[in-house]
């Protein structure tokens, strides 16, 4: 089953991805380090098996390949989907099912060093990478 580029394309939304990281509310410096980060951390997965990528300037340890990718609509999410529709920003947020912790990483980065983040995460197998 030979597949073409643009059905790699459309399932991976490369494209969305891309343009909604370009115009999230975060700083170029991180946006364009970032393609850096992904090329390195996808020859770290391939070469030794380290699942590690440097996302808004803090080191961060993932679970899944596709996780690189993915983080690129967080900034986006967090900013224009859910802050856009509150009067105004929290100081205090809990992270119910925090995963590996890629939400309240970014949330904790569009917020500010002062915002304070609790997460519960049930899970024992993945609470240590969080």
């Amino acid at each position: 089953m030979k597949r073409n580029i643009r059905y790699y394309v459309n399932n991976l939304m490369l494209f969305e991805r891309n343009r909604e990281w370009l115009i999230s509310n975060i700083k170029l410096k991180y946006k364009v380090s970032y393609y850096f980060q992904i090329v390195k951390s996808y020859l770290g997965v391939i070469m030794f098996k380290n699942y590690s990528i440097k996302y808004l300037g803090k080191n961060f340890t993932y679970d899944n390949p596709a996780t690189p990718l993915n983080l690129q609509n967080y900034p986006y999410e967090i900013t224009n989907k859910i802050l856009a529709n509150m009067n105004k920003r929290p100081k205090t947020a809990l992270d119910i099912g925090g995963n590996i912790g890629q939400f309240s990483i970014t949330l904790k980065h569009m917020l500010g060093e002062k915002a304070k983040i609790d997460i519960f995460e049930p899970n024992k197998v993945i609470f240590p990478l969080l």
